[in-house]
């Protein structure tokens, strides 16, 4: 009986193993012949298909790239391509050539995971990439040529006249962005080459409004403002500078002449350069006056860059201003301390009414020259005030205009250079004896604006004299 018991229950496993080894064989075959799960090829999904099923599939479903580009405003086409000419890659091999990777496989995993395998294509991306490209200037240029005739968007405007805030609103137009369309059409069609593409173009949109910026300059007119250099300051009121201008997306357009004529004032305040009337001590005891129009010595500010900054740090809502662009930045002399600190260190004066030269060291008289310089009377006249010697050059040759237009060319063996505009202490070779000293003979034979010296005495001065040492030329012409 027993025996009976152990021969069923053989038979029943025997037979069960039977029927597993059948469906593993089965399913085995099936894997084997049938594309696993997720297999696609260019968005044609070929999962559970054998070979023959797939390829019809594919035939039945292959769709030729192709793109429509609607109007998002009535949805009317406003571009459409087929690219017929892509070649097709040879699908069939690379079918039979899973098939042969998910037989090799099989022995792993049943239901392997397909990321490993090389993704199927059924377009050349190659030779699509190219064909697209070729196509963009083309569409480009259908795009541009619809905008010609379309509204484009229009930025907001900030206008500030007469101290007073306005703004000129932004709105919308219909243009297209050709751009942004090309680029999506090609990515599109790149990403998902068996697909009919289908985009909707979008629009060109204003990209600032100007509201906030309007608000902010409203309040910002409101405020007052200090501006600080060298330990000098003045406060105004931001409405007194920033008069008249705009701003747009590309950035504000302030007229800057409220803000030149600020930093001139602050030079004539504070600074030598900018001194309207500078009085001195002659190492004689002679107390002079005289115009620093064109003056160099001391620190001054550059009104240009200065106003420029000025203008930028309101604008960027800074009430404390600190300035940056310095004329002579080393220098430390200002209307209140240059005349006891010259008085006090070697310096040169200059008497145009005698036409005379003093060097002056440890505050006497080292060197007494007389000299030639120009006539107010032919216009070149030598500039008073304060200065200092830039550099030192010898030999120079000069170049220049006589008083008849014709150019002149002269060699100089020493000169100490005033300005950057050409005044020069120099060597003068060229003028006579008896003109050195005498006023009476300037308008004859006055300089060009240098101021004319002897040969033998500039060869003395020159050795004396040294860079950023001060020259103070006063007197009349």
């Amino acid at each position: 009986m027993q025996i009976n018991k152990k021969r069923k229950l053989a038979w029943r496993l025997g037979i069960a193993c039977l029927i597993l080894g059948i469906l593993i064989i089965q399913q085995l075959y099936y894997q084997s012949t049938h594309f696993w799960t997720n297999t696609t090829i260019d968005n044609i999904n070929i999962s559970h298909l054998n070979y023959q099923e797939a390829v019809k599939k594919i035939e039945n479903q292959r769709v030729t790239p192709s793109y429509t580009i609607n109007d998002p405003q009535n949805k009317k086409v406003l571009a459409s391509k087929k690219f017929n000419n892509i070649p097709v890659t040879d699908y069939e091999t690379q079918l039979k050539y899973r098939l042969t990777e998910q037989r090799n496989r099989l022995w792993w995993s049943i239901n392997h995971s397909t990321k490993e395998f090389k993704a199927l294509t059924l377009y050349k991306k190659s030779a699509l990439l190219s064909a697209i490209k070729t196509d963009q200037p083309s569409l480009q240029k259908h795009l541009e040529a619809i905008n010609a005739s379309r509204t484009m968007p229009q930025n907001g405007k900030v206008m500030i006249q007469d101290g007073k805030v306005s703004l000129l609103s932004a709105h919308s137009g219909n243009q297209i962005s050709v751009n942004q369309t090309v680029e999506k059409v090609s990515d599109k069609l790149l990403n998902t080459p068996n697909k009919h593409v289908e985009i909707t173009a979008p629009l060109l949109s204003e990209t600032w409004s100007g509201k906030t910026t309007a608000k902010k300059i409203r309040l910002l007119l409101k405020k007052q403002f200090t501006f600080r250099a060298k330990g000098h300051q003045i406060t105004g009121q931001v409405s007194d500078l920033i008069e008249n201008g705009t701003i747009s997306k590309d950035g504000p357009s302030i007229d800057l002449k409220p803000a030149y004529k600020f930093i001139k004032r602050f030079n004539h305040k504070y600074t030598l350069s900018g001194a309207q009337n500078l009085t001195f001590t002659t190492v004689q005891g002679k107390q002079v006056s005289f115009s620093n129009a064109e003056g160099t010595l001391g620190w001054s500010l550059n009104t240009d860059s200065e106003a420029q900054h000025l203008i930028q740090s309101l604008l960027a809502g800074k009430n404390n201003v600190s300035a940056k662009n310095f004329n002579q930045a080393n220098q430390t002399l200002n209307q209140k301390n240059w005349h006891k600190k010259i008085a006090n260190s070697d310096h040169i004066e200059i008497d145009l009414t005698h036409e005379r030269l003093y060097l002056v060291q440890n505050q006497t008289v080292a060197q007494k020259i007389r000299i030639n310089t120009g006539s107010p009377k032919i216009n070149i006249a030598t500039p008073t005030g304060a200065y200092f010697i830039k550099f030192k050059i010898a030999p120079i040759t000069m170049r220049g205009y006589e008083k008849n237009g014709e150019p002149y060319k002269s060699y100089v063996p020493q000169a100490d250079n005033l300005t950057d505009d050409g005044i020069f202490i120099h060597s003068a070779p060229w003028v006579q004896a008896s003109v050195f000293g005498n006023p009476s003979q300037r308008y004859n034979h006055g300089s060009n604006g240098c101021i004319n010296v002897p040969p033998k005495d500039m060869v003395k001065l020159y050795q004396k004299t040294t860079v950023d040492e001060p020259v103070i030329i006063y007197g009349q012409g």
